[in-house]
């Protein structure tokens, strides 16, 4: 039905939101008042999103689309299959974890895009062995995804030697980052999901399902962080002739479900760990470029630390050459 590459269209096209468009606009808006607000705001834009979607699929099977596309089928019908409770449940734990991101980026965007990189090694790790993909893996596959996994420490390991010194609390007498605090609860939830994604891609439940037991719990999640929290931050009206008021928060609603969607459609066509690896590359490269040159948060990279990115750059270029030619 699809040819053998076509997956690196949503791979490709997750990479610009997710890790290019995303960290630009969450940059802007988490540093401002209101930031629980907003970020509700964002998962009601989503939510709306993925109800559309569902719409427009029910509307064009009914029309006798999708017949040859399992992934929009089983989903479609008028109840909802038991499993999305528990995708909706995932979701509001997904709340959680993306406020805590929101925390982590207006503390540093370029030293988020480094820790960062847990999320992905506990999903390639659990790849490996839950959904027994280790057996895809060829010499050349391997040898790429190694590259990914090693510039990752490596390169967090250099910038903390050339980079700015931060701050946090003690545990157990060693001084942790608060950065490292926020990136740590997002760390599990995330890698867990991506691994859930991948299950119930791999087994047909659809995109418009998913995507609105996702978000729907994600709302429900970030309403109730609203309503807990919102004594302690200073609320401000959201206008809509502001750039960063209501058309920025639901331009990142809008941002947030397309790489999503993005994440799940590549996840549904390929195996989560040729998926991974490329997501991990970029995931580094970008946010990190745009924190160091867009927002200024550095003067700039030490060679060490361009050398490492190099490293991780060829390793996405073998992943995914390696997953098509018999050669590699």
């Amino acid at each position: 039905m699809f040819m053998p590459w076509f997956w690196l269209i949503p791979v490709g096209l997750r990479v610009v939101t997710a890790h290019i468009a995303v960290p630009i606009m969450l940059k802007h808006v988490t540093g401002m008042p209101s930031r629980l607000q907003k970020f509700a705001l964002q998962f009601g834009f989503a939510f709306i999103f993925a109800v559309t979607l569902w719409a427009i699929a029910w509307v064009v099977k009914q029309r006798g689309g999708f017949e040859d596309v399992p992934w929009f089928q089983e989903a479609l019908d008028p109840a909802l299959p038991g499993i999305l409770w528990y995708i909706a449940l995932f979701g509001v734990v997904n709340a959680f974890a993306a406020y805590a991101q929101w925390r982590a980026v207006d503390i540093s965007m370029s030293k988020n895009a480094l820790f960062g990189q847990a999320d992905d090694f506990l999903a390639l790790l659990l790849g490996y062995t839950i959904l027994h993909e280790a057996e895809i893996l060829t010499p050349y596959l391997a040898f790429g995804v190694i590259l990914c996994m090693v510039a990752a420490p490596v390169f967090t390991v250099v910038s903390n030697k050339y980079g700015a010194k931060t701050s946090g609390p003690k545990v157990l007498g060693i001084k942790i980052p608060q950065l490292l605090l926020w990136v740590g609860m997002y760390t599990f939830v995330w890698g867990f999901a991506e691994v859930l994604m991948r299950g119930y891609a791999s087994t047909s439940v659809p995109l418009p399902g998913f995507m609105v037991a996702w978000y729907a719990g994600s709302l429900l999640g970030a309403s109730l962080m609203f309503l807990m929290f919102r004594k302690k931050e200073k609320l401000q009206g959201i206008s809509s002739k502001r750039f960063f008021g209501l058309k920025a928060v639901a331009t990142l609603g809008f941002l947030i479900f397309m790489s999503n969607a993005l994440a799940y459609s590549a996840l549904w066509m390929a195996e989560l760990t040729k998926v991974i690896p490329i997501f991990q590359g970029t995931e580094i490269v970008f946010p990190l470029l745009i924190g160091l040159y867009v927002f200024k948060e550095r003067k700039g990279l030490h060679w060490q630390e361009g050398a490492v990115l190099a490293v991780g750059a060829i390793g996405v270029v073998i992943v995914v050459v390696a997953s098509h030619w018999p050669l590699f």
